[in-house]
């Protein structure tokens, strides 16, 4: 979800071989390698493992924020970017009424 505001991740995940985009599948393998310690042996997990787990979670939220982008990763159709367009629904703070 982070990747799906700007870019085609329909082709950047069918992609294979050489045609993946590696700094994309690197972060990729860090969160899934992460997940699968947490899941199957998490006292072995260390600390390296964790570190690259946040800078991946961290990089994932930078290009959601638009903060960067990822250079050769396949842009989504401009109509599909405007129509898809973020939006916020706030409502008043919560009043305390004390009778």
């Amino acid at each position: 979800c982070y990747l799906s505001k700007r870019y085609d991740c329909d082709r950047i995940f069918s992609a294979a071989g050489d045609d993946r985009h590696q700094l994309i599948l690197m972060m990729v393998l860090d969160i899934a390698v992460y997940h699968i310690f947490c899941i199957h042996n998490p006292q072995k997990l260390s600390q390296v493992r964790k570190d690259r787990y946040e800078r991946a979670v961290e990089w994932m939220r930078a290009v959601s924020r638009e903060d960067i982008s990822i250079e050769g990763a396949p842009m989504l159709p401009e109509e599909e970017r405007s129509s898809g367009a973020s939006f916020r629904i706030r409502s008043n703070h919560k009043r305390v009424c004390h009778m």
